[in-house]
């Protein structure tokens, strides 16, 4: 079982984690089993990954010869990948266990990927599984986090991953960088970690980062920006579908994460995809449907909002009670609308 290192200077080692990918720059390493863990929370999970490079799922519960006829991929970054917690803890699971009957669902989540990527990867992933279920109906649902709108316009975030294993270059934003290190990027990439002199600097340049908070420069998003970030990530999300060899058989949706500590700022995020998803001040993006999740917490599980149990405090990622959360409000939004329109 290969291990991911972890070092008790407050961050976490990867080793042999990703593969590079034609399709998506790069995704995790297929058949990949270890252990994602480190001292910034005091957690430790199994990480078991697929022939396909998707998370494993848990089927406890799920009868055997129960065959559902559509299937959920569901890609992102970090948030959707769940490293943090057990492979049946993570939100996709959950959403799994409770509708067995109906979907398979897929978690096609990677760490650092963006719009760019998790699109892309979510076709490869139908592609890939297309042979074991050829008729199924497949829903792509982006779960978007707030920093996923920064990554679609900088080209110079997670550079040590993008250098390493490659990108999406699109002619205008991306193409892989090499020989910079440690510019806003929240994790060490490597095939071993070793304490060398420069190793401790950008060891150190990322603690401050993280002591700091990733993204608390862009937490004081204004409406415009917010339209223009949204617009951007719609019109890759479109772009992406458009390129797709078959999309016939596919519905696409898009979600945000709610943030632990500013609900407000991925409120405002969701508000700003519905209004150029309705078309009310820029072209409508009709393919893609938006699942709103902020609004169904506000009206029906206000105690959720800004709730710090639903993180880990220092790292920033779902805790098993953030998990089960998402889950539910999941299966309260988009799965309630799928089961009542199939």
């Amino acid at each position: 079982m290969d291990i991911l290192i972890t070092s008790r200077i407050g961050t976490r080692g990867f080793s042999q984690f990703f593969e590079s990918s034609t399709a998506a720059g790069f995704i995790n390493k297929r058949k990949f089993k270890g252990r994602f863990g480190g001292p910034l929370d005091d957690f430790s999970a199994n990480v078991d990954i697929t022939e396909f490079g998707t998370r494993r799922i848990s089927t406890d519960r799920c009868e055997s010869n129960v065959k559902p006829k559509m299937r959920l991929i569901f890609v992102g970054d970090s948030m959707t990948a769940g490293f943090e917690v057990e492979n049946n803890q993570t939100y996709t699971s959950i959403i799994s266990r409770h509708n067995c009957n109906d979907f398979q669902v897929i978690n096609g989540g990677v760490r650092a990927h963006d719009t760019h990527m998790a699109i892309p990867n979510a076709f490869r992933i139908s592609r890939e599984i297309r042979p074991l279920g050829s008729n199924m109906k497949s829903f792509i649902i982006y779960m978007a986090t707030s920093n996923d709108f920064e990554e679609n316009d900088k080209k110079d975030l997670y550079p040590a991953i993008k250098s390493k294993f490659g990108s999406i270059y699109d002619g205008k934003y991306y193409s892989p960088l090499r020989g910079q290190w440690y510019n806003n990027i929240k994790m060490f990439i490597g095939d071993k970690m070793y304490l060398t002199t420069k190793t401790i600097v950008q060891l150190d340049l990322l603690k401050t980062s993280l002591q700091q908070g990733t993204y608390a420069r862009h937490r004081t998003i204004d409406k415009n920006q917010c339209l223009r970030k949204s617009a951007r990530a719609l019109k890759i999300y479109e772009a992406s579908i458009s390129q797709a060899r078959e999309t016939e058989n596919h519905v696409f949706y898009m979600g945000v994460h709610p943030s632990t500590d500013n609900f407000e700022l991925t409120e405002k995020i969701e508000k700003c995809i519905a209004t150029v998803v309705e078309g009310k001040t820029m072209k409508s993006v009709p393919r893609i449907k938006l699942i709103q999740i902020h609004k169904f917490i506000r009206n029906a599980n206000p105690h959720l909002i800004n709730n710090p149990s639903n993180r880990f405090k220092r790292d920033g990622h779902y805790s098993v009670a953030g998990h089960k959360n998402i889950a539910n409000s999941l299966n309260a939004t988009l799965i309630r609308d799928l089961i009542g329109n199939k």
